[in-house]
């Protein structure tokens, strides 16, 4: 230990408080005191603390990003820049709805600045943004977080501190589209920001054909006060969508003018391509699978159920324990589906493989496997057939591609799935449009260890969109040559294409190669982080097994990278003889 190390040491014991370090529950100061100690931070650490005039604001430093807290409860994550992109965000949701809606939604207010996540998501079309917050320490502590760039300097943004319904109540002024993200509706601060006062007041700011965002957690309400809520939103909003970008989110869309997905995306899309495709959106479809109810369903939720009001806030007097949610769930989802968006007839109108795909991608396998059975035989199959590539299950895979082309052979999403799956000996190069003779040429060459050959492949792989069935297989090919190379340059063109793909896919397989990529372009921090996140996560044997060769090539050690015990294999059992007594377990 150094000299100063040891003073610090020895200034604790006298203090006595050594002790407190490992007896007991870790408490801030705790934590504090280890850090000063070891000289490093430590996951779980106190980062930053500020008592405010309605709320104690916490943020707590992790291995992998920052945890703003109020009060305790959670509001949001920050993580750190070398971070993978770990899940999809549904906080960007609720300011990129908007503009998928309107797409010349020009001026925006969002009520609640959390982590700031759905600020900085809001597209670059809009013109103008307010944020009000509650609680000033919010807004302190996202500027202690440090982060490439902080989102309230951003010259669209002007900040009001205070409460939504007095700030909104105390100004003219009118908005094209109102994002209310509150954390936690039985809290004093969110409540009142679910009522059908607050939705006629939301309405009376928004301007002609403007529309109305809204969060809500779905561990946070049952059928009955997901009911009230819709009854209220439904009394002041003609039109009510609800989309649930995540299972656990329940996202939604109101407005006095039509919503039409079908019309506004794909215009929205072409606009600002940039800015919805850093997060995972590229094209109608993945719009489409998270789309859960349409005014319809709304209604027939909302029917019978007394409206959440001022007076009688059900929201503010009710906290669901996890025991009561997990009881009510199957009734909960029940409900949805018995009222789903998505149907044959809308599910003709698009390309009805990439939505359930997506939606399988999204957390919500059982509803892609209902909405199977209501497609055409072939596409049915198709979709099958993706959906088991992607968990792993190649020859069940290969089965129902091979039952979809025998349906129907001009089937493009089975004749792409075969592809995908390295099934596809029975097709002719030269019948085959470019794209996919690319991505069967690349596969095959991969095969053999011909890096040369998919070198030469590269521009026409790069042509493939990212919304396209066979983009990953693509941006596979393209990351793994580079990665043979073993040149910085090439590791870096593949850390982007990677980074790309898991906007939209997040499997153990996609991060290990992003760790990969980041190896080879000599960026260690940003492998090590990709590494972590295998390591906290379930993942297949051999996902593990070759991170934790990596680990070992980027010399990471026990001592200075716990991911690395993380990831090590069990020990081999050495085998029993037949008939001998197990061994004893001490």
């Amino acid at each position: 230990a150094t000299p100063r190390r040891r003073t610090a040491v020895a200034a604790v014991a006298a203090a006595g408080l050594a002790g407190a370090l490992v007896v007991g529950l870790p408490t801030p100061m705790d934590l504090l005191l280890h850090s000063a100690i070891s000289g490093k931070r430590i996951p779980g650490q106190l980062y930053y603390l500020g008592v405010g005039r309605s709320a104690t604001v916490t943020v707590v430093e992790g291995a992998m990003g920052w945890r703003l807290l109020t009060n305790g409860l959670p509001e949001s994550g920050v993580d750190r820049a070398e971070v993978p992109d770990r899940r999809f965000q549904e906080t960007a949701w609720l300011s990129l709805l908007p503009t998928a809606v309107r797409p010349e939604t020009d001026e925006m207010v969002i009520i609640g600045l959390g982590g700031a996540q759905t600020l900085e998501a809001t597209a670059a079309s809009v013109s103008a943004i307010d944020v009000i917050e509650l609680e000033e320490e919010v807004v302190v502590a996202n500027r202690r977080i440090p982060r490439p760039h902080d989102p309230l300097d951003d010259p669209r943004v002007t900040l009001h501190l205070g409460d939504a319904r007095g700030a909104m109540n105390l100004s003219d002024k009118r908005y094209d589209a109102i994002v209310s993200q509150p954390s936690h509706p039985w809290t004093s601060g969110a409540s009142h920001l679910y009522t059908r006062e607050f939705f006629q007041l939301v309405h009376a700011k928004l301007r002609e054909g403007g529309t109305f965002v809204q969060w809500i957690g779905g561990a946070f309400v049952d059928v009955d006060l997901f009911g009230s809520l819709m009854a209220s939103m439904t009394e002041v909003f003609r039109h009510v969508h609800v989309y649930r970008p995540v299972p656990g989110a329940l996202v939604f869309v109101a407005s006095d003018a039509p919503i039409d997905l079908f019309a506004s995306a794909p215009r929205a899309l072409e606009l600002a391509p940039e800015d919805f495709g850093r997060y995972g959106v590229h094209r109608l479809e993945d719009f489409l699978a998270s789309w859960t109810l349409d005014t319809e369903g709304v209604l027939a939720l909302a029917e019978g159920h007394p409206p959440n009001t001022d007076d009688h806030n059900r929201l503010a007097t009710t906290r669901l324990p996890p025991a009561v949610v997990r009881a009510t769930r199957v009734e909960f989802e029940d409900r949805l589906a018995d009222f789903d968006a998505l149907g044959p007839e809308r599910l003709a109108d698009v390309d009805a493989v990439a939505v359930l795909r997506r939606m399988s991608w999204n957390g919500e396998g059982a509803r892609a496997a209902r909405l199977v059975e209501t497609l055409p035989a072939a596409i049915a199959r198709s979709a099958l057939g993706w959906i088991a590539l992607d968990s792993g299950a190649r020859d069940l895979a290969r089965q129902h591609f091979r039952e979809a082309r025998t349906l129907d052979p001009e089937l493009a999403s089975a004749r792409q799935g075969a592809i995908a799956a390295f099934d596809s000996d029975d097709l002719a190069p030269d019948a085959l449009p470019a794209d996919e003779r690319a991505v069967r040429a690349a596969t095959r060459l991969i095969g053999a260890g011909d890096w040369e050959g998919v070198y030469r492949l590269d521009a026409d792989l790069a042509r493939i969109p990212p919304g396209a069935l066979l983009f990953p297989t693509a941006a596979r090919s393209r990351v793994q040559w580079r990665v043979q190379t073993g040149d910085p340059v090439f590791g870096r063109e593949a850390l982007a294409i990677i980074d790309v793909l898991l906007t939209r896919q997040r499997t153990p397989m996609h991060v290990l190669l992003r760790a990969s990529a980041a190896a080879t372009a000599g960026e260690r921090r940003v492998a090590r982080a990709a590494l972590e996140t295998i390591a906290s996560q379930p993942t297949p044997p051999y996902v593990r097994a070759q991170a934790f060769e990596l680990a070992r090539e980027l010399g990471l050690d026990a001592e200075d990278a716990p991911v690395l015990r993380r990831l090590r294999p069990p020990p081999a059992r050495p085998p029993q003889l037949e008939g001998a007594a197990p061994a004893a377990q001490s």
